[in-house]
């Protein structure tokens, strides 16, 4: 595996990282009023949205396809 294939990911967890322990860090920062949802996104964003481009490219060939039907 190339190292090129592999920045994403450790781009994400090292976010993470930084944004959990700025969440549980006893000083007064912004993140620690974020949900941990917000915290996490960087481990689930990025494959929720691509689960969401694929339902939407379903749908619309869905559309699609009963549109070519009803016309012909």
């Amino acid at each position: 595996m190339s190292d090129s294939s592999t920045g994403g990911t450790i781009g994400c967890t090292l976010l993470f990282g930084i944004l959990a322990l700025l969440k549980i860090c006893p000083w007064d920062n912004p993140v620690q009023d974020w949900s941990w949802w917000w915290v996490t996104a960087p481990m689930w964003a990025g494959t929720a949205f691509l689960l969401v481009m694929a339902m939407l490219a379903g749908i619309l060939v869905l559309i699609t396809k009963v549109l070519d039907k009803t016309l012909n």
